[in-house]
């Protein structure tokens, strides 16, 4: 722009040269001679106006180039304006960012924690499984290690099964009344039980006498069916001064304890199966008349075709012992959850006539019922 100035300053002061000749020209030609102090005074003129009009060029230049200066200052602020406005929004662009970065690093941060909580979680829901398991495991282990010990309790060193010994003990009962009598019974139990159990006593059963199948029954006809491991530790027990002076305030009469021991006859159950309810045991007792081993077949085929049918009316166990001392004493409990059907099963005629076979003679049965009393 200023270049531009100065050209047209240029031009005009050749236009004034141009018009002061052209007027001098004519002068001469049509009026006097003009003196050297008029052409001074022209020149003077001349210089003067040229001065004004490079005055008035320099003064516009000037406001020009003021008019530039302002103009460039303010493009200049404006630029300022605009790169501070563009510092300002990239200063704000970078907060944003920062913030977005520290959002992000937050949410990152807060999906971070949520992954160690959860991974937390995982690890304790594994170690709780562990737990579970071990317990499990445990509890398995501890199964096995009894079903062990059962079984070792019950099994000989070549896997034959140990003998069961069973002693039963029956009297009458020196007591006016049940109740008085359980009190009796139940302390006497409860103490003798711990020494009983070191001797190898691992079942105690209390029950009372029924009238069920005919049976006349005293007041209070008591059984107690003791199970034993070792015959020796159960005569050692019943010979005891103390027992025997238990027994001797518990019964009116000194009770009978006769010994039988566990066989290979045929059965089902065993004397736990009652438990849990009211139940009653069937015990029939009577001498084989012949040895056990030619008894043994008939009384396996009777038992066998009458499973099913004593089953279904209520029979949940039948098992069979011989006694200890002389082998042809036959004991068979039967056990019974329900009392409906069962003098129609023993008053059945083949019933009576098929194990009429076995016995000397008929043989003797009682019902006993299950009691609450002091057991194990």
């Amino acid at each position: 722009m200023k270049r531009i100035i100065e050209q047209a300053v240029i031009l005009i002061a050749l236009g004034a040269l141009l018009h002061g000749c052209a007027a001098d020209d004519s002068s001469s030609g049509t009026a006097d001679t003009v003196t050297g102090a008029d052409a001074a005074d022209a020149a003077d003129g001349t210089d003067a106006t040229d001065a004004a009009d490079a005055t008035d060029a320099a003064d516009a230049t000037d406001a020009t180039d003021a008019a530039d200066a302002t103009d460039a200052a303010d493009a200049t602020d404006a630029t300022d304006a605009a790169d501070a406005a563009d510092a300002t929004d990239a200063a704000d662009a970078t907060d944003a960012a920062d913030a977005t970065d520290a959002a992000d690093a937050a949410d990152a941060a807060d999906a971070a924690d949520a992954a160690d909580a959860a991974d937390a979680a995982d690890a304790a829901d594994a170690a709780d499984a562990a737990d579970a398991t071990d317990a499990a495991d445990a509890a398995d282990a501890t199964d096995a290690a009894d079903a062990t010990d059962a079984t070792d309790a019950t099994d000989g060193a070549d896997g034959t099964p140990e003998p069961e010994f069973v002693f039963l003990v029956t009297g009458a009962l020196a007591a006016a009344n049940e109740a008085e009598a359980k009190a009796k019974h139940d302390a006497i139990a409860a103490g003798g039980e711990a020494p009983a159990k070191a001797a190898g006593d691992f079942g105690h059963d209390a029950m009372l006498a029924t009238d069920l199948l005919g049976h006349t029954p005293g007041a209070l006809d008591f059984l107690g069916i003791d199970r034993w491991t070792s015959l020796e530790g159960a005569q050692a027990f019943y010979s005891d001064p103390q027992v025997a002076a238990g027994f001797g305030s518990l019964f009116s009469a000194p009770p009978s304890a006769t010994p039988y021991v566990s066989s290979d006859w045929y059965g089902w159950g065993d004397l736990t199966s009652g438990d849990g309810g009211d139940h009653w045991f069937v015990v029939v007792r009577a001498r084989l008349s012949d040895d056990p081993a030619a008894k043994k077949a008939g009384h396996d085929a009777l038992a066998a075709g009458g499973e099913a049918p004593a089953k279904g009316l209520g029979d949940v166990a039948h098992v069979v012992y011989l006694g200890a001392a002389d082998p042809k004493e036959f004991l068979a409990i039967d056990i019974w959850t329900d009392t409906t059907h069962m003098g129609a099963f023993y008053g059945n005629p083949d019933f009576q006539a098929g194990f009429a076979t076995l016995f000397e003679g008929p043989p003797s049965i009682v019902v006993y019922r299950s009691t609450d009393w002091h057991q194990w």
